[in-house]
């Protein structure tokens, strides 16, 4: 009868693990960048991840165009950040860094984050309700 009870016990041992390290797994967060500027004026931005390991490369949008990227947060640690370069014809020598995604920031906010990047910072849209949460460059 032990050796059944120790046999039950690995098994739910096991489930409620894969429950807890996989409840994240199978859920992609979505980062949506839109380009808020001035008529006229092309926004350029490159993003990284480094504990993803990830490099989104540069990239360009004219006024009015959406970029969206997805992935899966770190559900171990919570220390996600997408980090980005952000600069625009205009201010030709001036380049804005901004953590477009930091999961402590983010996580419980929206699982699609669209952010509206402004001459003044980015500001976010969770889970595209019409609320924006504005931020100051760095």
């Amino acid at each position: 009868m032990a050796s059944t009870d120790h046999k039950y016990f690995h098994f739910i041992a096991i489930i409620v693990f894969l429950s807890i390290t996989t409840s994240d797994a199978f859920d992609k967060t979505r980062l949506g960048i839109t380009n808020s500027l001035d008529p006229g004026v092309n926004l350029k931005f490159h993003c990284k991840s480094a504990d993803k390991g990830e490099d989104l490369g540069e990239q360009t949008l004219e006024v009015g165009r959406y970029y969206e990227y997805s992935f899966h947060p770190n559900s171990w640690y919570k220390k996600t950040i997408y980090s980005c370069e952000f600069k625009w014809p205009e201010k030709v020598n001036v380049v804005h860094s901004f953590d477009i995604y930091d999961q402590n920031r983010d996580e419980n906010k929206c699982k699609l984050c669209q952010w509206s990047v402004k001459n003044d910072g980015p500001c976010r849209k969770s889970n595209g309700i019409d609320f924006e949460v504005c931020f100051k460059w760095k």
